[in-house]
């Protein structure tokens, strides 16, 4: 070797020259690996047009031209830490070991898991394919809406009287009814002898006449009051079986239709009801009269002993809605249904047609909004109630529509105008005992069935003592049980002229009470033309969803 040679640095001169360590070059030693990793992770500039995307780009959110302007109450990502991540990350799967930690807990996409409050209220989706999804949506389906006439959004909520009222001296008898509602809005009460009126409007009681003005005074039994051409007309049946109607104008009898023959005193009137200038009463002979109030003299009878018909009292009757049909019960549980025009009974035509209760049938109800539909009640020992239809009377055997076995005494019925919702008053319940051992052996030795030889049920406390019952139709579903709605049995009821107000009458309590059954009827709004489009287009949609699938092929 040479001493005079000289020391070279490396790249400089011939490339055959043995490389020198130099304390510079150290800071630039690397392995080839190192070399070609931070290639890819660490030394390529952001800034660089050609070069690759970094993996990882992170962005000061605050400084970012995007999020100026913003502040921490409308922005709540300037409170975090985490800075805003991109869209594309390096998958979970870049290298074996990742991969089977990724499979391991089953996920098989490329997901993200994302931070998601459960206690804040989610983000609606703004997207416009989920608006249109909604608003497609709320085309064809229905809502469920609740029924704001009915009893269980009304009475069954609140439960108590909106009036109660004083009556000493209403009648105890159980066929009376001793108190009627006019389309005026005057409740009228028979206490004792006198008849009052009191304005519901203004609360004003009125005194309006004495019973048997045309007669020895008299306990007033039953009153009714007259229909839309004598809303002012009242007329009252008393002990001594005298039917009088008297107009609140004049305060006097305008006519005594009855007991003006002494012979007729053996066979007074029972119950009465009005049908627009005719005023009908029933006899305990079982004869049925109208009376025309035109022509006191113009008069005529149907029914009776021998003439068909009922051959005991009648004690009710009732108008359908259309005035053609009177039905009418009496004191055997008999119904009869009566042609008006024809004058002729519709249930003796045939023997099969006949309506039978095996107990008293004083509750008797038409119902509005399904005319042919006739509900009756019995009082003890059956307490049932039965709806019929009136269509079959003429055809074939006629059996009850529903029967809603109760075994308690049914005294009034009433028919909701707004809903399908049948209400009755009731007043002791009893309990069916079954037959002993010596009842069961009379009976088959006797050769009768058991039914001849059963005891008589037992009269017991219950939930429908004294109670008003509101029943579906036809489901048959008790809405509401109102049990002790008074402390004695309810004999009467009446709706008043807005179809939600019911007046209960108890003797033995000496009250009448008001009460809001059902509510008000919604007002109909006229649709508009959007509207009428919308429901034209849900009913097309549910006739192509009744229809069967069809399949439609294209050659």
């Amino acid at each position: 070797m040479c001493l005079d040679h000289e020391t070279r640095t490396p790249g400089a001169g011939s490339s055959t020259q043995k490389r020198v360590y130099t304390p510079a070059s150290t800071f630039n030693f690397r392995s080839h690996k190192k070399r070609r990793l931070s290639t890819n992770t660490l030394d390529v500039s952001t800034e660089s047009p050609v070069g690759p995307s970094p993996l990882f780009q992170c962005e000061n959110i605050s400084t970012t031209s995007a999020y100026k302007g913003r502040t921490r109450a409308n922005n709540p990502q300037l409170d975090r830490f985490i800075p805003l991540r991109p869209q594309s990350i390096v998958p979970l799967t870049i290298s074996p070991r990742t991969n089977r930690m990724y499979k391991s807990f089953g996920l098989l996409t490329n997901q993200r898991l994302n931070y998601r409050d459960e206690n804040t209220n989610p983000q609606p989706e703004n997207s416009a394919f989920s608006l249109l999804r909604k608003s497609a949506s709320s085309l064809v389906s229905t809502h469920k809406t609740t029924n704001g006439r009915s009893v269980s959004q009304n009475l069954a909520r609140n439960s108590q009287a909106t009036l109660v009222l004083d009556s000493p001296g209403l009648t105890t008898s159980l066929y009376s009814t001793p108190l009627s509602w006019s389309l005026n809005n005057q409740i009228a009460v028979a206490c004792g002898k006198d008849i009052y009126y009191q304005d519901i409007d203004t609360r004003k009681v009125t005194f309006f006449f004495t019973s048997g003005l045309s007669r020895p005074v008299q306990e007033a039994l039953s009153i009714a009051w007259g229909d839309a051409k004598h809303k002012t007309k009242l007329a009252c049946i008393n002990g001594a079986g005298a039917c009088e109607v008297v107009c609140t104008e004049e305060k006097t009898v305008g006519l005594a239709l009855y007991g003006r023959e002494a012979s007729e005193w053996d066979n007074p009137a029972k119950s009465l009801c009005w049908n627009g200038d005719t005023v009908t009463y029933g006899l305990s002979n079982g004869e049925i009269r109208f009376h025309d109030l035109r022509d006191a003299g113009k008069c005529f009878t149907v029914g009776g002993r021998g003439a068909g018909g009922h051959r005991r009292s009648v004690v009710s009757m009732a108008y359908d809605s259309t005035g053609n049909f009177l039905a009418s019960g009496d004191v055997d549980g008999n119904v009869h249904v009566w042609d008006v025009r024809a004058r002729k009974s519709l249930t003796e035509v045939k023997q099969s047609s006949k309506i039978k209760h095996q107990a008293v049938a004083k509750a008797l109800a038409w119902c509005s909004w399904q005319p042919e539909l006739l509900a009756t009640g019995s009082y003890y020992p059956e307490g049932t109630v039965q709806v019929w239809s009136t269509n079959k009377l003429t055809t074939g055997p006629i059996e009850p529509e529903k029967t809603f076995a109760l075994n308690a005494a049914v005294h009034s019925l009433i028919w909701s105008p707004q809903c399908k919702e049948l209400l009755s008053t009731h007043g002791v319940q009893f309990k069916h005992e079954p037959p002993t051992h010596r009842q069961r052996r009379v009976s088959s030795t006797a050769g009768r069935p058991a039914a001849a030889t059963k005891s008589k049920p037992t009269v017991v406390l219950g939930p429908l003592t004294h109670s008003m019952v509101v029943h579906d139709y036809p489901s048959g579903k008790r809405l509401l049980t109102m049990g002790r709605a008074h402390r004695h049995c309810i004999t009467a009821a009446c709706l008043g002229p807005n179809s939600q107000d019911v007046f209960t009458a108890s003797p033995k309590e000496e009250t009448i009470k008001m009460w809001k059954v059902w509510g008000e009827t919604p007002k109909r709004v006229k649709e508009g033309a959007v509207s009428v489009s919308i429901n034209r287009y849900t009913s097309a949609l549910k006739a192509l969803d009744d229809e069967p699938t069809k399949v439609y092929f294209a050659y």
